[in-house]
């Protein structure tokens, strides 16, 4: 009997820390500071959560099926480098009105981005709208690397000079 007990115990934990949203990996912190795993449901909830000019730490790898759209600026820093596998683009920067009218700025640092074989279906793991010019220039992507991204022997060097030309226009 006491077997049982213990089972359904340990089977209640689980269930709650399973269904509290992963406990382990949510978004902690506030304004102007949060913290996040890597993965994307986390991140997702820190960007909604945090105010323009706040500040998002990502720790841990993940793979991510959806691109991230950030419409205020942020700054998203990747502590350890972490990598994020996706055969999409990651992150794509659409400022919103107040975002624009403010020049607000997003900066994004100390990822590495995985294409796993793909090149991020073109658009490389940063996207950007094509609204505005601004909306390049507000774009500062630091110390971030690109690898694995094409099955093509020469398409690795061409995608990560293209990124590297785009993320120059970014200072």
């Amino acid at each position: 009997m006491n077997q049982k007990k213990y089972f359904v115990l340990i089977l209640a934990a689980f269930a709650g820390v399973f269904l509290s949203g992963h406990a382990f990996g949510a978004c902690r912190g506030s304004s102007p500071k949060w913290h996040s795993s890597a993965d994307y449901n986390s991140v997702r909830s820190c960007v909604l959560k945090a105010k323009m000019g706040d500040t998002i730490i990502i720790s841990g790898d993940a793979v991510w099926t959806k691109t991230l759209t950030l419409n205020k600026g942020l700054t998203l820093i990747g502590s350890g480098n972490p990598v994020i596998t996706s055969a999409l683009a990651v992150f794509y920067w659409k400022p919103d009105q107040a975002a624009q009218a403010a020049g607000d700025k997003l900066m994004i640092k100390g990822f590495v981005f995985d294409g796993n074989g793909s090149n991020f279906r073109g658009l490389g793991p940063i996207k950007v709208s094509d609204s505005s010019e601004a909306n390049h220039a507000n774009l500062i992507d630091r110390n971030n690397r690109v690898r694995n991204t094409c099955v093509d022997k020469d398409a690795p060097r061409l995608t990560a000079l293209l990124y590297a030309l785009a993320a120059s226009k970014t200072k």
